[in-house]
């Protein structure tokens, strides 16, 4: 991975196979061989059942008992050159429906065999406590399972971090790399909640997807994908952005006969973490991620030691990430560029980049036409913002000598930004 002081560039609810490759085989197991328990008042998880058509094989489980839900089934699916790597155990099933049981008031029950470590950990205080201080609405609940393991499922030996082409995992695949502290052997990119809903979702995975796959071959490392429905199994009360940590986890337990090391990037800085943050389970992820490891797999999160200026730093002396990087909140809004460039995400990395002087390396992932249209505006709703990581941002442009323009300053006060909001308006319908 070349470093670089200039701007040259370097080197969901619908199973995505049914886009790509007309519709999904029934399961290779009979559906009158499902064996089922059917607990009055538990929601109940079954075991894994593999199907699989040329380019896919899919792991599937039967859910029962779940209130006002009309999805009977959880699923991960992986292309069939990972066959291996699905698991056999219900461990992926046992995360992901956690918060779907908590939010229902119900136990849950899992068929199958789930890790002994992983079982124990859930129904301890400590991990349940967590999730419920993050979402209070939540209910803690007792998880059962038909039967246990405390061996590995196998003895895997890959290590593996999750890859979006956003500015925590560049951090953490350019900074391990650098320090010589991981050598991954896999990159992985999942389908659990971030692109959206539905076929709009779908789409915008398969978009993503396909960024990711170009980009893991320049990096050099083989990048598995992992489609699955668990987004369907949450709503707006358990969104992804605080639910991501769970969801992430499944899907890496889906296919831990393969790997042995899952690496998180990490989100938030180590200063702004704590189990008294309400609304994200990530608030809390170098204390919680390590909870959801197994016998068989060990998670752990990466980069919470650098603040978010400090991981734009790095990203900019890297030309890999001037046509890759991908930040977007709304990629919907995504016009010709990768990035929508007004969301709140967007807008905070083009601020760092303009203030350390690197905005222009990045033409090719935002829109800078755009941004310096109405760059008085962005200025000015950074800075009346209650976003955490401003301060790191302030001693940043401090650091650089950067000058928040005045008009901008003045834009950001209480009522100042009331008519500031409305002639913002003005000017994006203008030609």
């Amino acid at each position: 991975l070349k470093t670089s002081t200039g701007c040259s560039a370097g080197p969901a609810g619908f199973p995505i196979s049914s886009l790509l490759n007309g519709s999904f085989e029934e399961s290779v197991r009979p559906k009158s061989e499902y064996k089922f328990v059917n607990h009055n008042g538990i929601i109940s998880v079954g075991a894994p059942q593999l199907s699989r058509e040329s380019r896919h094989v899919r792991s599937t489980f039967k859910i029962l008992n779940l209130v006002s839900k009309s999805d009977t089934a959880i699923w991960f699916e992986v292309p069939a050159e990972y066959e291996n790597f699905l698991s056999k155990r219900s461990d992926a099933a046992m995360v992901a429906m956690i918060v779907p049981a908590m939010q229902a008031g119900k136990d849950l029950f899992i068929e199958g065999t789930v890790s002994a470590k992983l079982l124990a950990e859930i129904n301890t205080h400590k991990f349940q406590e967590i999730i419920v201080r993050a979402i209070p609405s939540l209910k803690k609940i007792v998880v059962r399972a038909e039967s246990t393991s405390n061996q590995p499922e196998v003895k895997a030996l890959y290590k593996s971090m999750g890859f979006s082409g956003g500015g925590d995992s560049f951090a953490t695949l350019l900074a391990s790399t650098e320090r010589g502290i991981f050598e991954f052997s896999h990159l992985t990119h999942y389908n659990v909640g971030s692109h959206g809903r539905g076929i709009a979702g779908s789409k915008v995975y398969l978009k993503r997807l396909a960024r990711t796959q170009s980009a893991a071959i320049k990096i050099g490392l083989p990048l598995i994908s992992v489609d699955s429905n668990v987004n369907d199994f949450y709503n707006k009360h358990t969104d992804f952005i605080s639910t991501s940590l769970l969801r992430n986890a499944a899907a890496t337990l889906a296919i831990q006969r393969g790997m042995s090391n899952y690496t998180f990037s990490g989100a938030y800085h180590l200063r702004r973490q704590g189990i008294l943050f309400k609304g994200d389970i990530t608030r809390a992820e170098d204390e919680f991620a390590p909870l959801l490891s197994t016998e068989s797999l060990t998670f752990s999160v990466f980069g919470s030691e650098m603040t978010r200026a400090e991981k734009i730093l790095l990203l900019s002396k890297h030309p890999l990430t001037y046509d890759l990087l991908d930040v977007c909140m709304e990629p919907r809004k995504a016009r010709s560029k990768i990035n929508c460039s007004t969301c709140y995400k967007c807008l905070r990395a083009m601020i760092n980049l303009e203030i350390i002087g690197k905005l222009d390396c990045y033409e090719a992932v935002f829109d800078l036409k755009q941004y310096r249209r109405l760059r008085w505006w962005a200025l000015a709703q950074f800075l009346h913002g209650a976003e955490e990581s401003r301060s790191e941002t302030e001693a940043l442009a401090l650091e650089r000598g950067f000058q928040f323009p005045a008009f901008s300053k003045f834009c950001a006060r209480p009522l100042p930004f009331w008519f500031a909001s409305i002639a913002k308006k003005i000017i994006e319908r203008l030609p």
